[in-house]
């Protein structure tokens, strides 16, 4: 696929610490990446509330890692990313915030007053495209976005070969899904194809294939594989390929050229 898709840097934000420079040495060596003024607030609290979009699979093992590191345990909230932001939006407006971090690709949707600055020890070695300039988010990981196909449904010799051959997929119609919270794909295919011809072949993508809006991109990996859905017009590697692995009939492609 050309570079369009890219990927979309999962965001983490810390809202309700403040800034500090010392490093915690445990039993385990010197962890930079601990604060060690924070630590201490956060132990006070008793436990981290992270919101995240971040599926079980993935951020569960991370989650145990700080756990291990810090004996502070995570109240894990799982939803998707419109209904994170949903349900943030609505705390705010009654200020009653319940969450400490979020971790999710759609953090520039948050109006700043609702993320707090914040430098950690580590943001030295955070690449500068996953840096906020206000320091009010930092990249965790990226995750990779690519068309995705049900084996059963598509065959691979009838794979497009880049986004403008999906216009010639007109019996694909009503079969394709894409995420509704996809703000990052369609910024990278501006940026790749410009503004004006990005456009007009979003445009005329969605006019042709009419695909249907799901919410939540590893739902959309699982109805693909389950083939509820033929192909997913974009969707992250790794949750597509999670349900591979699980056996199902799916699989990811990228395009070889864009004319």
């Amino acid at each position: 696929m050309p570079n369009p898709t890219g990927s979309a840097i999962l965001l983490a934000v810390l809202v309700s610490i403040a800034p500090a420079r010392a490093q915690n040495v445990s039993a385990s060596g010197e962890r930079s990446w601990l604060d060690a003024t924070v630590l201490a607030a956060a132990k006070g609290e008793g436990s981290l509330i992270v919101y995240s979009s971040t599926n079980e699979q993935e951020g569960l093992p991370l989650f145990k890692r700080f756990t291990d590191a810090t004996g502070i345990a995570v109240a894990y909230v799982r939803a998707s990313d419109a209904v994170l932001m949903s349900r943030m939006g609505i705390e705010f407006r009654a200020g009653q915030k319940s969450y400490d971090i979020l971790q999710t690709a759609t953090i520039n949707k948050m109006p700043p007053q609702m993320l707090a600055a914040y430098e950690p020890p580590e943001a030295k070695n955070v690449a500068p495209q996953a840096r906020d300039p206000n320091k009010r988010w930092w990249g965790v990981y990226a995750n990779y976005n690519s068309p995705a196909y049900n084996t059963d449904k598509v065959k691979a010799s009838e794979l497009p070969r880049s986004y403008e051959e999906f216009l010639q997929r007109q019996q694909w119609a009503g079969k394709v899904a894409i995420d509704g919270t996809d703000n990052e794909w369609l910024k990278a295919m501006l940026e790749f194809y410009g503004e004006q011809k990005g456009t007009e072949l979003v445009r005329s993508i969605a006019a042709s294939l009419r695909p249907v809006i799901t919410d939540g991109h590893l739902a959309m990996a699982r109805a693909v594989g389950a083939g509820e859905y033929w192909v997913a017009l974009n969707n992250y590697v790794n949750l597509s390929m999670n349900v591979k692995l699980a056996g199902n009939p799916i699989d990811v492609w990228r395009s070889i050229r864009s004319r």
